[in-house]
């Protein structure tokens, strides 16, 4: 009979030929002490460099670890959702490649989920991160708060410990577009944090930036929300109520003063202003529609190049 594993460790990889090798084996050292059976889950996210090379060396030495390569790069959270689809542990601990989660504070995040919770977060005392990086992770932090009902108290982070259950709400579903902490607070009903150190990236080069950001947050509220539409028909319908009241007030200026309407510069003025909000308005619904499509295709959110797993 198979042995049942009890800590799962998910790990997406990316260009991390200097320091993957360092992580992993830091990671082995740490679940060594817990003294529980464990896998350790590698997706190589399309990197360019040698970091495949050091995968493959890992997993040639070590029969625990679980490698699989993507053809080109899809992002974190596609890489982490083939993780956890691949993930037999009664718990699952996402964390990054670069040791920024320090692999011995994976035993606080597995004492704090043992106590009953089936959703944790590492809350990091002080985050080493850029300035760009921080205020990136507050914004998202506000959104998923709005859109996924987030307790206030509660900081999301790529370091976090779930269980199998929560995985299996929606590891199977048709997820086209992943956000892997959205779709964990949605499956998730007691969620809690526990305090972590945050170390600094021992990365020469960062793989986040604004446009990264920009990409992760409009993937967000495109896909797991309505805000977008919403707001345009608030403001149709604003414009709207304006509208009549100005022709209102027109329409009685003539009559009663026998004053013109406004001439050329005001109908092109307004002409211009409705032209552009309908442009706007289109725009936001094609984004809807686009995903639609998305979602009811059958494409992957990822291809497996290779796999040497089974």
């Amino acid at each position: 009979m198979k042995e049942k594993i009890y800590i799962s460790i998910v790990i997406p990889t990316l260009n991390s030929e200097n320091y993957l090798k360092r992580t992993i084996i830091s990671t082995i050292e740490e679940l060594n002490k817990i003294d529980k059976s464990y896998e350790i889950i590698i997706i190589n996210d399309g990197s360019t460099d040698n970091t495949q090379i050091i995968i493959d060396e890992l997993k040639d030495k070590f029969p625990f670890i679980k490698t699989f390569q993507f053809i080109k790069n899809y992002g974190q959270h596609s890489a982490m959702l083939c993780g956890i689809r691949n993930a037999n542990g009664k718990y699952i601990v996402n964390m990054d490649d670069d040791l920024q989660n320090p692999p011995k504070e994976i035993t606080k995040l597995i004492k704090k989920i043992e106590d009953g919770f089936d959703l944790v977060f590492a809350k990091f005392k002080k985050k080493n991160h850029s300035f760009i990086k921080n205020f990136g992770s507050k914004f998202i932090n506000k959104v998923t708060q709005y859109i996924f009902n987030k307790p206030r108290d509660i900081m999301i982070s790529n370091f976090r410990i779930f269980t199998r259950e929560v995985a299996n709400n929606f590891k199977d579903k048709n997820i086209k577009s992943a956000y892997i902490a959205g779709l964990l607070l949605l499956s998730a009903s007691n969620i809690s944090h526990v305090e972590t150190i945050h170390n600094k990236s021992i990365s020469d080069k960062s793989n986040y930036n604004l446009f990264k950001t920009f990409s992760l947050v409009s993937n967000i509220i495109f896909n797991y929300s309505v805000i977008p539409i919403t707001i345009v028909s608030i403001l149709g319908i604003v414009i709207s109520f304006l509208s009549f009241i100005i022709g209102i007030y027109f329409i009685v200026n003539y009559i009663f003063s026998g004053v013109a309407v406004p001439g050329w510069t005001t109908i092109v003025v307004l002409i211009s202003f409705f032209f552009g909000y309908l442009i706007m308005m289109l725009g936001i619904i094609g984004q809807y529609i686009a995903k639609i499509v998305l979602q009811t295709s059958d494409l992957d959110p990822y291809i497996v190049k290779k796999n040497e797993n089974d």
